[in-house]
């Protein structure tokens, strides 16, 4: 019966509907005679675009590298090189007697996937990893440079950071001198090509055949500057100690610098240096002599057979780049913005945008734009390119949900981490809107994450769990709790209607500033991957709220960096007393103040963590 109506009630619609056109819906609404049922208005806000200069930027140790140059009409050309340690897949290597070079390779995959296989089985593949498609000039030479591993400014307590321009702090810098050794390698005019790379070999008969199909990739025979390079290097210091163990090694051959030259329009290449085919490869012949024993005695037999010696990319790797730049930002007009703004990536220019800086008038009286919106803002300014910090909003009917995770670590494996705890709270609150019991939630699904033998089972998106399975074989993650990583976090969800906020926290408090007093509020002291779900449970505190409150939450980075006078930490009792002496000042003048606060105190120290605050005001 119900169904029935319902079906009637359907037919009826259609009916009518056919006496008119449909109403579309795109830029406005057309036929709006038909469309009765609501209503539309619109709002207008200022807007001033402005575009920034981008300092150097952190460049080491990542998972891929730009190589190439390329000439863009506007911004000028921009030259990519790299430079990268390299160690031996073993120490120790027994070369054998009688030792002939054949060749030495370097091969650095592309990013490339295969889309089609012939009956032979070759592979015809897509590039996806080039960007233009003009010649280029590349030299490989020698790395005379040594790259250290920790910075002695720090106490040898950090890594050593390398930067986009070479240098390595303010006052330190690369002697690109050093860089270019001996010549091993040069092409005057190079082009990336996406055909498969076949390695051809004899066999019995001397008949050629396909030995071995590579994907397609950077691939050059290096040469022998002098009689003797190669050999002098490796097979002549079989068993001297610089062959013998790491750091040996990396101060006794320094690794590879390839620069890239425009001679055209050029073209940029992503190159894969994670990837295991990524390699120098020594070829070489030698003699061994194998033992036949038998009831007459025994005889010598001597064979020569091919052998390689293989180096990876491993340790300190850098980008470089030189930009040209024939936009000027500095000469730009700044205060009431510009027409057109700019982006490049990189060592180059950011735009930013200036949203609800005017006046409007509403019902007669004019009013500042900004108060459509609820007061907040956010400090957030991570140690390296990516971050294991980051903030996470959410709304969900009158609650509104704020977070601010502090990741284990920083840099990459921090970041892969984040990935993790967003995806996860994502998933998590489209059933639990309760910080504490979010938490509990989060807990138990970020653990499951990370943990190899429930990996394959969860119902995880692909292209997250291939970034998680590189984080956690390559040391970012772990197989049990209480193990390397983890969260810390603050969650509120605030009721505007109620004048109410829900807060639990894992190790971060939530902070409220009332008419020039501070409340803290305390954390459960357990962070997110320390526990076994079911064995704790986090707490929730519900706190009555007033317009003129200030809610804070912070990671914490700020309170952990160095500086001052006498080089200590910034601490959270001063953290505490800045925030009540700066809440009182207008939302975009409190962050400034703080932004200010924070390179004041650091000055000439490294930033030791990623640093992360979330404000927001109570209308």
């Amino acid at each position: 019966m119900w169904f029935n109506f319902i079906k009637i009630i359907f037919l009826t619609v259609l009916l009518l509907s056919c006496e008119k056109e449909f109403a579309s819906f795109e830029s406005e609404v057309i036929n709006s005679e038909n469309a009765i049922n609501f209503s539309t208005s619109s709002i207008e806000y200022g807007l001033t675009t402005r575009s920034e200069m981008v300092n150097p930027v952190q460049t080491n140790n990542l998972p891929s590298f730009l190589l190439g140059s390329y000439k863009h009409p506007q911004y000028g050309r921009s030259n990519s090189s790299f430079v990268g340690q390299m160690v031996p897949t073993d120490y120790n290597h027994d070369f054998g007697d009688n030792v002939v070079l054949d060749s030495v390779v370097l091969t650095i995959p592309y990013y490339s996937r295969g889309i089609e296989t012939s009956e032979e089985g070759d592979i015809t593949y897509e590039i996806d990893s080039v960007y233009g498609n003009s010649p280029i000039k590349i030299s490989v030479f020698k790395n005379n440079f040594f790259f250290r591993s920790f910075d002695p400014f720090s106490d040898f307590d950090t890594s050593q950071s390398y930067f986009s321009n070479g240098s390595l702090s303010l006052e330190e810098t690369i002697n690109l001198g050093q860089l270019e050794g001996e010549l091993l390698f040069e092409i005057e005019e190079f082009t990336p090509s996406a055909e498969q790379i076949n390695l051809t070999d004899l066999d019995t008969l001397g008949n050629s055949y396909v030995s071995q199909r590579l994907a397609p990739a950077l691939r050059f025979k290096l040469n022998n500057p002098n009689d003797n390079f190669w050999e002098s290097i490796f097979f002549e210091n079989e068993g001297n100690q610089v062959l013998t163990n790491e750091p040996n090694f990396k101060e006794f051959f320094r690794g590879l610098y390839i620069k890239s030259e425009g001679i055209s329009d050029g073209s940029v290449m992503l190159l894969n240096f994670a990837s295991s085919n990524s390699k120098l490869t020594i070829h070489y012949t030698s003699d061994n002599t194998n033992v036949d024993d038998s009831d007459t005695g025994s005889t010598d037999n001597i064979e020569t057979n091919q052998h390689e010696y293989i180096m990876n990319f491993s340790g300190n790797l850098l980008n470089l780049f030189e930009n040209e730049t024939l936009i000027d930002v500095d000469l730009m007009e700044q205060t009431n913005g510009n027409e057109n703004v700019y982006l490049r990536g990189g060592e180059g220019i950011i735009s930013t945008l200036d949203l609800f800086s005017g006046t409007m008038t509403e019902n007669g009286e004019e009013i500042d734009e900004f108060d459509h919106f609820k007061e907040f803002f956010i400090l957030y300014q991570p140690r390296d390119i990516v971050s294991g910090d980051f903030y996470w909003f959410k709304s969900v009917g009158s609650r509104r949900m704020f977070a601010a995770i502090d990741c284990t670590g920083h840099g990459v494996p921090g970041a892969f981490l984040s990935l993790v705890g967003h995806n996860a709270l994502d998933r998590v609150t489209k059933v639990y809107t309760e910080p504490h019991k979010v938490l509990d939630k989060l807990n138990e699904h970020v653990l499951m994450l990370l943990r190899k033998d429930v990996r394959a089972e969860a119902s995880i998106p692909t292209d997250v769990l291939r970034d998680l399975a590189l984080a956690t074989e390559t040391g970012a993650g772990v197989d049990y709790v209480g193990g390397q990583d983890g969260m810390d976090l603050a969650m509120v969800a605030i009721n505007w209607e109620l004048m109410k906020v829900e807060y639990a926290g894992a190790n971060n408090p939530l902070y409220l500033v009332r008419e020039g007093g501070l409340i803290e509020f305390k954390a459960d002291k357990y962070a997110i991957c320390s526990f076994e779900p079911g064995t704790k449970n986090y707490q929730v505190q519900t706190i009555d709220i007033q317009s003129g409150d200030t809610l804070f939450l912070a990671t914490d980075g700020f309170v952990d960096q160095f500086g001052g006078p006498r080089g200590k930490k910034f601490m959270r009792r001063r953290f505490r007393e800045l925030l009540v002496e700066t809440s009182s000042l207008p939302v975009q003048e409190h962050e400034a103040h703080l932004k200010t606060r924070f390179q004041d105190w650091r000055g000439d120290e490294e930033q030791v963590d990623d640093v992360l605050v979330v404000s927001i005001r109570v209308p």
